[in-house]
């Protein structure tokens, strides 16, 4: 209770304030006693108000609000005072806490409150930086909590704080909670662990927008039994993506989703994997571009990526032509379709073979690694240049490995031109992480109880890191390759008479070593001065096709 006095006292006609304020004090004080200040003048009423406020705490039970006590505080009471008046009157009486305090006002609130809302507090309010009764609490019937936050309180600063310690302090994992910054309000959910469904089918029935570069290709880890929101690679936000993961962890389920999204929004398609694995795709190889299917053999990768790069040069001279930067500023009679192209087992791909040692120059052993090693590095330039310049003309690129890393093929200077990150699996090693996404110690982990839940809620699960979004636990969509066949078709999606580079586009892209008594110098890396070597002096082997012409212009160029 407030035990603010308050005495009005008559103004005469002749009160002049600037000369008789003091005089009126001095009265007050003879008449009424010493410690009356006045408060404010009432002209209309002719009166001064004068209050005084007790120096002796008074606490009375609250007639509003039960197992509550109002305690006035004596005059002079500070802020700095809480941690005394707190720890005096919860001795005094047991189970009441201090839940307010106006030291200003000269009033204190003490509530009677269970052990585990009085915890749930404290540990709210450590994580804010407060005193307790900064935070009002109050229980809820699920068993959870609803709060009223203080001023100090940020979501961007203190909101993965309040889910860590409502998880580990408050309640278990599971639990989550939901703020408004605005309103300064927020409560405290008990629930299960979220988890997934065995599978999420693909949603065949949403509706698409034609040249929509978002493609749908999940549902993130939601909070308890709610379900989260869509996963969208985003390839106007970025045009390029990693995909890693270990074998079985659903990389070609979530690859067939972006595949089939893709297609389904008018972009072009561009397929290169290795002959053994393309299986997985040929499902979708009659929606290829022409010329669009690199599975058939190295060569083939070799110039179905070159024709890519290609078209990607005829697409930059366009926008020189046009004077613009980006390929959505052309005309829409002049703006070719996007181009989704998906790279995949590119360890395979790029990894150099073993040159025997020991044998003659011309040996069959010998020339036929170095020829597949030549073929190997052109693939994997034509990939580093694709990624690195070819950011604004319609062209996506998704690289798919079981491991991300330069010793197992893929250099650093490409994965950095990959700014949409996915890693896929439920156990993942930290060098996993470390080397398939940008900030492994930020991006969240796969929670424990889907990580050994043997229903099935982890086929499919990973962690995603894309542009401009914030990193999620997701599953893939799932659906078998003969639906997304037949779902192609019935939107009629436009099918090509020859998805393979023909053996005339194959001999003019792919280089050979011309001069087989030549050592081939060999390295994985275009960007590391050349082809490398073998441990052996040697000179450069005599190139034809598409690298002679390459070496000619840099010789025309340099002047060398």
């Amino acid at each position: 209770m407030n035990r603010i006095q308050r005495i009005s006292v008559k103004l005469p006609k002749e009160f002049d304030a600037d000369r008789h304020v003091r005089a009126m004090e001095r009265k007050v004080t003879d008449k009424h006693g010493a410690g009356w200040e006045l408060s404010h003048i009432d002209p209309a009423e002719r009166v001064a108000i004068f209050e005084r406020q007790t120096n002796v705490a008074e606490v009375t039970r609250s007639q509003k609000i039960a197992d509550t006590l109002d305690v006035s505080l004596p005059k002079g009471s500070k802020p700095a005072d809480g941690d005394r008046i707190a720890t005096k009157y919860e001795a005094q009486y047991d189970g009441y806490v201090l839940t307010r305090f106006e030291p200003y006002l000269g009033t204190a609130v003490m509530s009677k409150l269970r052990p585990e809302t009085i915890r749930a507090r404290g540990a709210i309010a450590n994580v804010l930086g407060v005193k307790p009764w900064e935070v009002q609490i109050r229980d809820r019937v699920d068993g959870g909590f609803d709060l009223i936050l203080p001023n100090r309180y940020s979501s961007s600063k203190h909101d993965e704080k309040l889910l860590d310690t409502v998880e580990n302090d408050i309640g278990s994992p599971g639990w989550y909670v939901v703020t408004n910054s605005q309103k300064l309000t927020a409560s405290i959910i008990p629930a299960e662990p979220p988890s997934f469904p065995a599978a999420i089918k693909y949603p065949f029935g949403a509706k698409i927008t034609a040249g929509d570069a978002r493609l749908p290709i999940g549902v993130q880890l939601g909070k308890g039994k709610e379900p989260g929101p869509i996963q969208y690679l985003d390839l106007d936000a970025a045009p390029h993506s990693q995909v890693s993961g270990t074998s079985g962890s659903g990389k070609t389920v979530g690859l067939n989703a972006m595949i089939a999204g893709a297609l389904a929004r008018g972009m072009e398609l561009v397929v290169v994997d290795l002959p053994s694995k393309s299986v997985d795709f040929l499902w979708c190889k009659p929606y290829v571009r022409p010329g669009g299917w690199g599975c058939d053999s190295l060569k083939a990768s070799v110039a179905t990526m070159s024709m890519l790069y290609e078209e990607g040069g005829r697409r930059a001279a366009l926008l020189a032509e046009h004077r613009v930067t980006k390929i959505v500023e052309l005309p829409a009679r002049l703006r070719p379709p996007d181009i989704f192209a998906v790279v995949d087992e590119v360890t395979g791909l790029f990894m150099q073979e073993a040159v025997p040692r020991g044998l003659p120059k011309d040996h069959e052993l010998v020339i036929e690694p170095q020829e597949v090693n030549l073929h190997k590095a052109v693939l994997e330039s034509k990939i580093a240049k694709a990624a690195a310049e070819l950011r604004f003309v319609g062209i996506k690129l998704v690289l798919s490995s079981q491991v991300s890393s330069t010793t197992t093929g893929v250099s650093t200077a490409i994965r950095l031109n990959l700014a949409n990150k996915m890693l896929l699996g439920t156990n993942p090693t930290d060098n996993n992480r470390k080397m398939s996404l940008s900030d492994s110690l930020a991006a969240p982990k796969v929670p424990d109880n889907i990580r050994s839940d043997e229903s099935g809620s982890g086929r499919g699960v990973g962690v995603t890191e894309f542009e401009g979004q914030k990193a999620a636990v997701f599953k893939s969509y799932y659906a078998s390759t003969t639906d997304y066949a037949k779902w192609l078709a019935k939107l009629g999606v436009s099918r090509t008479d020859r998805p393979a580079p023909t053996p005339t586009e194959i001999a003019r892209y792919t280089p050979s070593l011309d001069d087989r008594s030549a050592d081939v110098r060999q390295t994985s890396r275009f960007d590391e001065g050349g082809f490398g070597q073998d441990g052996r002096d040697a000179p450069a082997p005599r190139l034809k096709g598409a690298a002679a012409a390459a070496q000619a212009l840099k010789a025309a160029e340099t002047g060398h």
